[in-house]
């Protein structure tokens, strides 16, 4: 759960949307997996192409339980971030 950080959270994903880190939606806050992974894929790297080279980007792995895949209906926080990531 985030409950004790809900207030910087919020505030980031209203004030910098996809510049910030969780642009995507917020899922509930009694489950920070989502929260977690949206963090995660903020620090990859993109793939440049510098003088001829193509650069690859970054690559994360994380294990998940199955809840940050169903939770959520059509609409949800959880359901845009799901939408965003794939």
């Amino acid at each position: 759960d985030w409950k004790k950080i809900e207030g910087e959270i919020k505030d980031e994903h209203q004030q910098k949307g996809f510049d910030g880190r969780f642009g995507a939606g917020l899922p509930r806050v009694s489950d920070g997996s989502l929260l977690f992974l949206m963090h995660l894929i903020s620090k990859m790297r993109d793939k440049k192409n510098v003088d001829n080279k193509v650069i690859d980007g970054g690559r994360i792995g994380i294990i998940l339980n199955g809840s940050p895949l169903f939770t959520g209906g059509a609409g949800s926080g959880e359901s845009e971030i799901r939408r965003y990531i794939l």
